[in-house]
């Protein structure tokens, strides 16, 4: 169970990798930051899925452009 959830962690933050076009310094705040609040919310809710990740904080591509708003 911790393996699929941490692979669904895992599958999340190199989706939204892929999508920031932000300096390496600021991505690496970014994603210690989110990884903080996703560990947070599985702990709450310990059958999370991608979806469950996607409908809670926005896909990769949503959280990416919200950064050049």
């Amino acid at each position: 169970m911790k393996t699929m959830l941490s692979n669904t962690k895992k599958v999340y933050i190199k989706n939204l990798k892929k999508e920031l076009k932000i300096s390496s310094k600021y991505k690496r705040t970014l994603l210690n930051d989110l990884e903080i609040n996703i560990d947070s919310y599985i702990s709450e809710h310990p059958n999370t899925t991608y979806k469950d990740l996607v409908e809670n904080f926005g896909t990769p591509e949503d959280v990416s452009e919200s950064f050049y708003e």
